[in-house]
């Protein structure tokens, strides 16, 4: 569609809204929907954010119009809608995909990670202004090559891809796939108005019904910006045990959320969780039922999506015949052995300045994991970054117990996925300007992980912080450690969204590995939810597994009835999440 015909049919659609004449202007956008998912997509990248945004204020005004028809719970039967909210959603996951395999551009990516860090850690030190000034001329001349290449036209392939998988997708049975769609007010639009609020929030649910998938709109979120900011201060009430506070929060959060869909639940035993951005920070299953008694974890199994294009059935891991590697407990600082006595002694000083927590319940965790899965564990020196490419591409199970991170700097803001990472051993030997090949930096870094091929991987578990945590990148989506094992190819990951306690998360992992030989992996996950809150101390006590990670982790002696992890903070971190099967 050209750019004279799309103002046009905008204008168009434009007057009938401002006359009222809802059917006429949903007639008219679901149109220009229908050519501009049929076009090939032959453009830049610069140019696709802009037909995203295109879609993104169609969507908008489709939702105007049946918000203003007062069809609250009616079943769309527009399948355009459904298209576009879902290749919105799906399109930079998929890019990603192809894009990050050329290897030109994984070289450039990979300069870009090395320049930005090497910038942080002049920052971090006060290297030598020199250093940074030509490490700032390196990263100007990749991000030049970067853009180049990013105008190479790969988007009709991965256009069609998408909207070929969309008329596949089907729900399991006994399930409900719980949509939140981001879209900008279109009264702003109408209007010329910036006064108000621009984004607003809808809720669709999708469930199979025969061989067609059938879409209902729930309503829109009201009070925005309330809703916001009620999420953020529920996490944060969560994260500092502010018991009364995060009660109230839930239920008014439920309320919003839980409220409308619950009559539609019915015999529902699984909730595929769609988020938006504003969601994306809260685990679901932390939620109430609709009289405000029972959290949602206690009623279903959850798994969070990307896109509709991720709903597929469960699949059950064989652990005893999946090859798996398990790393965990890296050694963050190495010995020094080199000639200058004197500059190792004071190298090795700084590293033990630099504060990283030791985890000892990982050490231990890693140990019954490698046992359960019949893997040999990789542990202390051998938890380094070359270990993992050398094993990673050839594990269908991956299981890593270290410390995740996200850089904090203005460095990252182009190339985020090189700021966030996971600490392996070695990295406080870089730290200190004093590292070998073996260990690099000692920082796996999500844009390395883009990089690897992990199709053969079923599994990947992310035992560290803010595994499942997400950064914003330029073009506005949201990008995470979780994220990049999946478009590496990972078809599903349990990770964290926040900072975690190592003994209830070596607790939690083993007795998901255990429920693993039995279930699949979102069962397994609920299941050890469960069982952790309920897990007192005499059943930890009476079990020489769980007790040795509570031994590691040097807690004091509790009453035998005591439930040392019955707290939110203890298990709500961990989600697993589904990818596509390319």
């Amino acid at each position: 569609m050209t750019e004279e015909r799309f103002v046009q049919c905008i204008t168009e659609i434009n007057n009938d809204l401002q006359r009222q004449k809802w059917k006429r202007g949903k007639i008219r956008i679901l149109a220009v929907l229908a050519d501009y998912l049929e076009e090939p997509l032959k453009c830049t990248r610069d140019t696709v954010q802009l037909y995203l945004n295109r879609l993104r204020c169609l969507i908008g005004g489709y939702m105007y119009c049946i918000e203003n028809e007062h069809a609250k719970g009616c079943i769309i039967e527009d399948i355009e809608i459904i298209q576009a909210i879902t290749c919105c959603k799906a399109f930079a996951k998929e890019f990603e995909k192809e894009n990050e395999k050329d290897q030109e551009m994984v070289n450039t990516y990979c300069g870009l990670a090395t320049v930005s860090q090497k910038i942080h850690l002049s920052r971090m030190r006060k290297l030598d202004p020199y250093e940074e000034q030509k490490n700032q001329a390196d990263l100007r001349k990749l991000l030049r090559k970067k853009q180049t290449l990013e105008r190479m036209d790969y988007m009709d392939h991965v256009w069609h891809k998408i909207l070929s998988g969309v008329k596949e997708v089907k729900i399991p049975r006994n399930s409900l796939c719980i949509e939140f769609v981001d879209y900008l007010d279109y009264r702003i639009i109408l209007e010329n108005t910036t006064n108000k609020s621009s984004l607003k929030i809808s809720i669709l649910l999708h469930q199979q019904i025969g061989e067609k998938v059938c879409s209902r709109w729930i309503g829109k979120i009201t009070s925005i910006n309330e809703v916001s900011k009620m999420v953020f201060q529920c996490i944060e009430s969560i994260l500092l045990s502010e018991e009364d506070m995060k009660e109230k929060l839930l239920k008014s959060i439920s309320d919003s959320i839980i409220k409308p869909v619950w009559p539609y639940l019915g015999k529902v035993k699984t909730l595929f969780w769609i988020s938006s951005s504003i969601f994306s920070g809260l685990p679901m299953e932390v939620l109430f039922e609709c009289n405000g008694k029972r959290r949602l974890l206690d009623i279903y199994f959850h798994v969070y999506l990307d896109s509709l294009l991720d709903c597929r059935e469960d699949e059950k891991i064989d652990i005893s015949h999946t090859s798996a590697l398990v790393m965990g407990a890296p050694a963050y600082a190495v010995p020094i052995n080199g000639f200058d006595q004197e500059k190792d002694k004071q190298s090795e000083q700084q590293m033990r300045e630099l504060e990283i927590n030791e985890l000892p319940c990982s050490q231990q965790e890693c140990k019954i994991i490698g046992e359960l899965c019949h893997a040999v564990p990789l542990i202390g020196e051998q938890a380094d970054k070359s270990s993992f490419f050398e094993k990673c591409e050839t594990s269908e199970m991956i299981h890593l117990s270290t410390h995740g991170d996200i850089f904090d700097s203005d460095v990252f803001t182009k190339v985020p996925l090189a700021g966030i990472f996971l600490i392996m051993s070695g990295y406080k030997n870089w730290y200190v300007g004093r590292y070998t090949m073996l260990f690099g930096n000692g920082c796996l870094t999500a844009q390395e992980i883009t990089m690897t091929d992990l199709k053969k991987t079923k599994l990947v578990v992310i035992s560290s912080c803010v595994s499942a945590s997400n950064v914003y990148k330029n073009d506005g989506y949201l990008c995470s450690l979780r994220g990049a094992f999946e478009a590496a190819g990972a078809s599903q990951t349990v990770a964290a969204l926040w900072e975690v306690d190592d003994c209830a998360t070596g607790i939690l992992m083993v007795l998901f590995y255990r429920y693993l030989y039995d279930d699949s992996p979102s069962i397994a996950l609920h299941r050890a939810k469960k069982k952790i809150r309920e897990l007192d101390y005499q059943g930890i006590r009476n079990d020489r597994e769980l007790f040795s990670i509570w031994q590691k982790s040097n807690r004091k002696v509790l009453p035998d009835y005591a439930r040392p992890f019955d707290n939110e903070i203890y298990w709500s971190a961990f989600i697993c999440h589904r990818s596509r099967v390319s």
